[in-house]
């Protein structure tokens, strides 16, 4: 049994992609909770800010509806080239 050379390639570069994750990873420190603290605020919150931002909600949903449609098609094609039917071709690699 030939092993297949796409195959092989892509699980070398998807070992070797593991690896460099997990080296960078161990090497860099990520303080992803060193911001969580109860006084510590990102934004300075004030008495407008929650009007100004609902009303950019829901007045800009149009960039929201453009991305989801976006999303949607992708899954759709990418639903279609999984499922698609492959012609009566002859097997070039046998």
């Amino acid at each position: 049994m030939k092993a297949d050379r796409i195959w092989l390639a892509g699980l070398t570069i998807t070992i070797l992609l593991i690896i460099l994750t997990v080296t960078f990873i161990a090497e860099n420190s990520f303080p992803a909770f060193k911001l969580a603290r109860y006084e510590w605020s990102a934004v300075k919150v004030s008495d407008r800010m929650g009007a100004e931002v609902a009303s950019f909600m829901w007045n800009c949903r149009s960039i929201d509806v453009i991305g989801q449609i976006i999303v949607l098609f992708g899954a759709a094609a990418g639903c279609i080239l999984i499922f698609r039917k492959e012609g009566n071709k002859k097997d070039e690699h046998a």
